[in-house]
């Protein structure tokens, strides 16, 4: 494939698990994530669903606020996952993926 191409998607999630956004496969591009909820989220790497209780991800978690974008670039290994806003049933990132095609 020749050229740069983009992805663009989505992920919903909810407030009783976390819900990956960016799988354990090392190979990834730079990114950028928006939050597009009425709340903040709670980025974390706890992807159990947990009831009755505040959940891991919002407990020791990294807060984006609504409708705030985030960048992630470069190669990592592990993955990432993100959980409502207590409260929240459902919320949604979106990701914008740029990639540039290897020759």
């Amino acid at each position: 494939m020749l050229g740069n191409y983009n992805f663009i998607g989505r992920v919903a999630g909810s407030s009783t698990a976390g819900t990956v956004f960016i799988s354990s496969v090392p190979d990834r591009h730079s990114a950028l994530y928006f939050n597009n909820s009425a709340q903040a989220i709670w980025v974390g790497s706890v992807t159990a669903t947990q009831n009755n209780v505040t959940h891991d991800n919002i407990l020791a978690g990294f807060p984006v606020l609504s409708s705030a974008t985030f960048e992630l670039g470069g190669v990592f290994v592990g993955q990432l996952a993100f959980t409502c806003n207590v409260g929240q049933s459902v919320c949604e990132i979106r990701r914008l993926e740029l990639r540039r095609a290897l020759p």
